[in-house]
Formats: C-alpha cells, structure tokens, sequence
C-alpha cells in the first residue's frame, strides 16, 4: 500500500473556500431569480409559441441546478472537513505513541 500524505490544514482551507463558494452560489441564485415573467413580457406571438413556458421551465430549470450545485460544494466542503479531522487524529496519534516509545526507553 502506497503512503499517502495530507496535510490537514491546507485540506481544511480548502474545505472553507469551497463553503464560501457554495455561499456565493445562493447569492447569484437570489440574483439572477426572477419571479412573475409573465406572458405579456413576450408579445402576442410569444404567447402564441409558447415562450412565456419555456422561458418559465428554463429559470425552474437553472434555479434547481444552483441549488444542487450549492448543495454538492457543501457535502464536498464537510466530507474534506472528515479528512482533515482523521488524518489530524491519526497524525495526534502517531505522534503521541512515538513519545510514549520515547518515553519508556529512556
């Protein structure tokens, strides 16, 4: 088995930039939402061809995958948190067995 090396700190960063990015994604989502496009936005044949819905399914559309894209960074962001907070440990641990080893042969 390969050993593998992480350093727990910059994986922690890392975990809190993809949190603010999450952030920023239900800012544009509040942005960029737009509520009450109605069918005279469009013009007679826009309501004729059906734009007004398909202009309504698009946003529907968009406003789901900012929401899944939001959700995604976040469980992204803890999972990395998880990895930290083990390898931290097992570090801790290691590190307190080679002073208990150190200890005893003294």
């Amino acid at each position: 088995m390969a050993d593998i090396s992480i350093d727990p700190e910059w994986v922690t960063d890392y975990a809190r930039r993809l949190e603010r990015v999450s952030e920023d994604l239900g800012e544009v989502g509040q942005t960029v939402h737009v509520d009450g496009v109605g069918a005279e936005t469009f013009g007679e044949l826009g309501v004729e061809v059906g734009t007004d819905t398909a202009y309504a399914e698009v946003c529907d559309h968009l406003d789901s995958q900012l929401a899944r894209g939001r959700e995604v960074l976040l469980a992204a962001s803890v999972a990395l948190r998880n990895v930290a907070r083990v390898h931290l440990a097992h570090d801790e641990d290691s590190a307190a067995a080679l002073n208990r080893s150190g200890a005893d042969s003294a």
